[in-house]
């Protein structure tokens, strides 16, 4: 996404999103009116002055209209620092940044560059990779769909060649190394082609996609010994659908059928027989005319696809959350053809880390390192220089997509200087 002027919402998303890609040794940014908590202080005490003198480490989390949007941060030794300037601040025309560090890293001379970025958050699914982990699924030897216990101790694997569900065992979370085969459930009772799977959070509730969706329930949670048939519900799409994927709170349901997507509302969660169609569906056949399986994030804001025909994984974005019809795909993929020239299954774990897949070539489920991680994409607006703890002036009228300013710090003399802190208020 681009960062437009008013648009940063939350200073402290914008701060996870940069964790572990551009910055180092990095703690979590507050917004609105949450400060600083004075442990982020420790160490540094009295030196943090205003430009009047004023202290501010004793009621560190008090607001006043003084301070209404004060930032503080502190920092070891970085090469460098991204401040997030928080939305009410970067709807004001022009703005004050008043730096604040250690005096003894300090001496004549030494100063920090800053960058006025019109920053992209860019989320590349490309940027993933494979991880060498894997585990053959060939109790039934045309696997469709892959499924995982939230703490990755379990997964299970849907075939249609025996119409079976497998449940595996890993004796290590997520480590496909571990696995092992414990059982299985039948489902041919109600179809021969269990081609989606998916589970409620808690385990006890099994859905499978075919020519229905068949709906189960587990009297002992993620035991497909205790799983018994319950109802079902009649997409009428006229076929097998491929995929299912549920809201997190139960409420929505997706199916994957053919080169579409189709959104239901469930009017009470995790019962299907409450479900109908939102009259909402996405055509994704310019990416793939033979997608097999559909995932989301935590938060319903990407939409990943795993096609067979050019063997990738496809990224979406939907500009309203849960809302299929806001999607549209981002011109991002991530070839698995390395492993798997027929993939047919896709899961995301809960972290949002880790991407499992499962083809029929090779019948066997893989691990990827998933990467959906937004990283600055563009610097350079404008540059300058300003002394250590000196006044800093600036017009956003110049630069409106301005959402973060990069902080380098100089040692004329040479060596390694600190940045400590930073006070941004209004001019």
């Amino acid at each position: 996404m681009t960062i437009k002027n008013g648009e940063v919402a939350n200073a402290n998303d914008i701060l996870k999103i940069l964790k572990g890609t551009m910055i180092t040794n990095i703690k979590s940014l507050q917004n609105g009116d949450v400060k600083f908590s004075k442990d982020y202080f420790e160490g540094v005490g009295d030196a943090f002055t205003d430009a009047n003198g004023r202290r501010n480490t004793v009621d560190i989390d008090n607001t006043t209209a003084t301070f209404e949007i004060d930032r503080y941060k502190c920092y070891s030794n970085p090469s460098y620092i991204y401040v997030v300037l928080p939305s009410d601040f970067i709807t004001l025309n022009t703005g004050s940044v008043i730096l604040v560090t250690h005096t003894a890293d300090i001496s004549d001379g030494d100063n920090i560059q800053y960058k006025l970025c019109n920053a992209t958050l860019d989320v590349d699914i490309g940027r993933s990779s494979y991880d060498n982990n894997s585990h053959s699924v060939s109790e039934d030897d045309t696997p469709h769909a892959i499924f995982f216990k939230p703490d990755g101790t379990k997964m299970y694997v849907a075939g249609t060649t025996n119409g079976k569900i497998c449940q595996y065992n890993l004796s290590t979370a997520w480590d496909l190394g571990t696995a092992s085969y414990v059982k299985y459930l039948s489902v041919t009772s109600q179809t021969s082609y269990p081609l989606g799977l998916f589970f409620k959070p808690d385990g006890k509730r099994m859905f499978v996609a075919s020519d229905k969706i068949y709906q189960y329930n587990l009297s002992t949670a993620w035991d497909l010994g205790t799983a018994s048939y319950v109802n079902s519900f009649n997409h009428n799409l006229g076929g097998n659908a491929q995929g299912i994927f549920f809201k997190s709170d139960g409420t929505k349901m997706y199916i994957l059928y053919g080169t579409s997507i189709y959104q239901y509302s469930l009017s009470t969660a995790w019962d299907i027989s409450t479900a109908s169609y939102d009259n909402k569906s996405l055509d994704i056949s310019g990416q793939d005319g033979n997608m097999c399986d559909i995932s989301f994030n935590s938060n319903g804001t990407k939409m990943l696809l795993i096609g067979a025909s050019n063997d990738k994984v496809y990224q979406y974005s939907l500009s309203t959350a849960w809302d299929i019809s806001t999607a549209s795909y981002d011109n991002k993929s991530f070839s698995v053809s390395s492993q798997e020239t027929n993939p047919s299954g896709l899961y995301i774990n809960p972290n949002e880390e880790k991407m499992f897949i499962v083809g029929t070539d090779n019948d066997t489920a893989y691990r990827y390192t998933l990467d959906l991680n937004p990283r600055v994409e563009t610097i350079n607006e404008e540059t300058g220089y300003v002394d250590m703890g000196e006044r800093l002036t600036f017009s956003l009228s110049n630069i409106p997509n301005c959402a973060i300013i990069k902080l380098v710090p100089s040692v004329a003399g040479g060596g390694t200087p600190s940045i400590y802190g930073y006070w941004i208020h209004k001019d």
